[in-house]
C-alpha cells in the first residue's frame, strides 16, 4: 500500500458518543517506510499487511498478523502461542476521518467479548 494513500495512518481518538466502552483510548498509526504500520497504543508493533505474525511489545499476546482487505479495512489476528486470542477489524470511514474498530476475544478471566469501539482522525 503506497503511504500517500494509506488512510490509516494518524492518530486516532475514542469517539465517546459512538462507543460503548469508555477506555480513553488514543491510537497512532505510523507509516513504517514500507509497506506495513507502526501502531502504537496500549500495546505496539511495526507490521506489514502480509499476513505473517510480527511480535507484538507491552502485550499478552505474543504476536500480530495484518491483512489488507480492501483499501478501507484491515484484519488483524493476534496469537498466544500457537493460538489466536483475539480478532480486531478496522474500518475506515469513506471521508478518511472515522475507524471504527470491531474487536472479538477473550478477557483474561475467560469472558469472550466483542466490541465496537469508533474512533476519530486528529
Amino acid at each position: 500500500m503506497q503511504n500517500a494513500a494509506n488512510p490509516f495512518i494518524g492518530e486516532w481518538t475514542q469517539d465517546f458518543s459512538k462507543t460503548r466502552l469508555r477506555q480513553g483510548l488514543v491510537l497512532k498509526i505510523e507509516s513504517d517506510g514500507r509497506d506495513g504500520v507502526h501502531f502504537f497504543g496500549e500495546f505496539s508493533y511495526i507490521a506489514n499487511f502480509d499476513g505473517r505474525d510480527y511480535p507484538r511489545k507491552d502485550s499478552r499476546d505474543d504476536t500480530v498478523a495484518l491483512v489488507l482487505i480492501d483499501a478501507h479495512t484491515v484484519d488483524s489476528t493476534y496469537r498466544r502461542g500457537d493460538q489466536i486470542a483475539d480478532r480486531d477489524r478496522w474500518v475506515i470511514s469513506a471521508d478518511g476521518q472515522q475507524m471504527t474498530l470491531t474487536t472479538t476475544g477473550v478477557l483474561g478471566t475467560g469472558e469472550r467479548i466483542k466490541e465496537n469501539l469508533v474512533f476519530r482522525k486528529q
